[in-house]
Parts: structure tokens; sequence; C-alpha cells
């Protein structure tokens, strides 16, 4: 599946779907550090996320 791919049946409303992402990056002198995100997929709107030194975190 690309990004391209369009969904037969489209959101109409929030709260219908929502997608998740999670990325991770390295701050200097810090370490790595992950961030998982909770999108909504009508609004776009992050509906919550959360910023972890560790993968062992929960939302």
């Amino acid at each position: 599946m690309s990004a391209s791919d369009i969904f037969q049946d489209k959101t109409t409303s929030v709260n219908q779907m929502w997608q998740t992402d999670f990325t991770y990056f390295k701050i200097v002198g810090w370490g790595w550090y992950y961030l998982s995100t909770i999108l909504d997929d009508y609004s776009r709107f992050i509906v919550n996320w959360k910023l972890c030194a560790t993968m062992k975190q929960r939302m």
C-alpha cells in the first residue's frame, strides 16, 4: 500500500478511523527518543502523542 492509494470507504466524520505512527530520533547529548502519535483520519488532527526515552511506555 502506498500513500497514493485511496480507500473505497472514505471517512465522513471524526473518530471513524485513527492512524498511528512511530518514529525515533537522536538528540545529541541525550540519546534516542521515540515519538508515537495517533491521528484522526478525517480531521487530520493529532488525537494523542507521547515522547519516550524507551519503547516500553504505554499510551
